[in-house]
């Protein structure tokens, strides 16, 4: 049989033998609540269906439900069983209650935290952009002058030779003697419709890894060019470390520490 605290909504299987038919009193061991529990009474059981072909025709079919025959007048009538002490009652075992616990979700959870991840990496990117436009504005320029007034529109003004576009030949490595050196060459153009200020030339060697080993600043053949004007330039590295590999050329606000 199976009773319910009406307290805390706890259910619990017993033994419906126990109960007489003036109840007994039971305490719920989930919240302590005592209560006088009344017998329940069983389901009544669905008859079972007869096999096919029976009865035989003719044959009176059975009552499903026969009438028991009343007691004899004469019984002895039992008295009902005494309730019991709440102290005396056995625990019943507890059974799972009708509503379970809420699970945590946690498909959204991490679903929330992945797309947080991928806001953060998407602003970090962005932010890595704008730094490298910032600082390589003046290499970005030569190559595209056309981006000048960009920066400009953005308050970032012209960078560091804007208009200005840098043609690096292939160095060379040469050697006299016991002396080695290795020798870069290459034109500066002012591609813009007005004249332009040449700012120092900055030239660098790197390894393989892209590290730089070694520079040098050079000064401009002329501080300033009219449209569609170019110069050559030259720098050479005497004794250069063997790990180079390639050489790079921009502009510089630095002092020149070689020509």
């Amino acid at each position: 049989m199976r009773i319910t605290c009406p307290s805390c909504s706890t259910s619990y299987d017993v033994d419906g033998s126990s109960f007489g038919d003036q109840g007994r009193l039971v305490r719920c061991t989930n919240c302590g609540h005592q209560w006088l529990q009344a017998r329940i009474a069983d389901p009544a059981t669905q008859p079972v269906p007869p096999p096919p072909g029976y009865p035989p025709p003719g044959y009176p079919e059975p009552d499903p439900y026969p009438r028991q025959p009343p007691p004899p007048e004469d019984a002895a009538a039992t008295d009902p069983a005494p309730a019991a002490e709440p102290d005396d009652t056995p625990d019943p075992v507890p059974i799972s209650k009708v509503y379970s616990e809420p699970v945590a979700v946690v498909g959204a959870q991490e679903t929330g935290r992945h797309g947080l991840w991928v806001s953060l990496a998407a602003v970090g990117a962005v932010v890595i952009v704008l730094l490298g436009l910032v600082f390589a504005r003046g290499p970005i320029v030569s190559l595209v002058p056309g981006l000048a007034g960009v920066y400009a529109l953005v308050g970032l003004g012209q960078a560091l030779g804007a208009g200005l576009r840098i043609n690096l030949g292939l160095p060379t490595r040469e050697a006299e003697g016991d002396e080695k050196w290795i020798q870069v060459k290459g034109t500066i153009t002012n591609v813009s419709d007005k004249p332009r200020m040449v700012p120092v030339i900055r030239i660098s060697l790197a390894d393989a890894a892209g590290n730089e080993v070694r520079h040098l600043n050079v000064l401009p053949a002329k501080d300033e060019l009219a449209p569609e004007e170019s110069f050559e330039f030259t720098g050479r590295f005497d004794n250069p470390p063997p790990t180079a590999r390639r050489a790079d050329v921009r502009f510089t606000d630095e002092e020149v520490l070689a020509r």
